[in-house]
């Protein structure tokens, strides 16, 4: 994987994090709202699929990453194989666990650290590489 198909993915990783933020508190603020079903985000399951779809169609033409009004994201196309996907909104038909919520909020957070600790260990990477490159 070259660098900029590995910085995409770390980007849609952390907006995808950042979408189910959003998700898991508006699910916690309408916990005892009547009628209200949870929502999720499916990563993962979107981006195995965009990879699968990459893999088996070279000339797969897909529409660019961008939410659509039903709530799918888009995969990114094979042209580009830097664009993947952000993840699909999901109704889960179930109420609101809260106690499932605090955990899925406290997994979430650690994927965030973890992914943007990543990041970050790169960039000082690529910056003592270039800090070398100028000393010569």
């Amino acid at each position: 994987m070259d660098m900029l198909n590995w910085w995409k993915g770390m980007e849609n990783a952390l907006d995808a994090a950042s979408l189910r933020q959003q998700v898991i508190a508006n699910n916690i603020a309408n916990a005892g709202s009547p009628n209200f079903k949870a929502q999720r985000v499916a990563f993962e399951e979107e981006m195995q699929k965009a990879y699968a779809a990459k893999q088996g169609e070279e000339g797969l033409d897909v529409r660019p990453v961008g939410m659509e009004d039903d709530g799918d994201f888009k995969i990114g196309g094979a042209k580009n194989s830097w664009e993947f996907t952000k993840g699909k909104l999901e109704n889960t038909e179930q109420k609101v666990d809260i106690h499932q919520e605090m955990v899925n909020l406290a997994k979430n957070q650690m994927y965030y650290n973890m992914v943007s600790d990543k990041m970050g260990g790169m960039i000082k990477g690529l910056m003592g590489v270039i800090d070398q490159l100028e000393r010569r």
